[in-house]
């Protein structure tokens, strides 16, 4: 006596073992089928491809942006930076514009009355050059060392700068 899974599987139309003569009416639509899953398995692939590009499109404009956007951001605060000594020299040209002439102690209290690490971040102090000719040397020595600097002097540095003419001389360098 056959058991039941075999009756079962005998009468099943998907069975290998089951003959031609066996077969249902419905047996010739199975190909119909297995296309009509095919083709909308791939129609569910072209969809997802086409989603997952776009959304890659979209991530890929928006990432760059939001990079342009700090991009920006970052040059204007490395300007800002850059600039905030510029306003701190400026101030200290209004200092030498509003007198005839500005002595160490006065450029030294200008530099004291800023806040340097507060107002300028990253400048450790402000420092002033003065132009003169090599044949008054002398005369320039006397006249810094009578303001309150009686031991200025000038070191140069041949081996950088050859000699010239004219010197370029810091006179006032503070907070010292």
């Amino acid at each position: 006596m056959p058991s039941m899974t075999q009756t079962v599987m005998n009468d099943c139309p998907t069975d290998p073992r089951s003959t031609a003569s066996q077969s249902s009416p419905d047996a010739a639509t199975y190909p119909r089928v297995g296309r009509a899953v095919l083709a909308a398995f791939l129609v569910g692939l072209l969809v997802t491809a086409v989603a997952v590009f776009q959304s890659h499109r979209a991530a890929t404009a928006a990432a760059q942006q939001r990079f342009s956007r700090l991009n920006e951001r970052v040059l204007d605060e490395i300007a800002r930076r850059i600039n905030l000594p510029v306003y701190g020299l400026n101030g200290a040209r209004g200092v030498f514009a509003a007198s005839k002439s500005v002595e160490r102690n006065e450029f030294a209290a200008y530099v004291a009355s800023r806040n340097l690490p507060r107002d300028f971040p990253g400048v450790l102090g402000f420092g002033f050059i003065k132009r003169t000719l090599r044949q008054d040397l002398d005369r320039f020595l006397a006249a810094e060392r009578t303001d309150d600097a009686p031991n200025f002097s000038i070191y140069a540095f041949p081996e950088i700068v050859p000699p010239r003419d004219h010197l370029y001389v810091v006179t006032a360098l503070y907070p010292q």
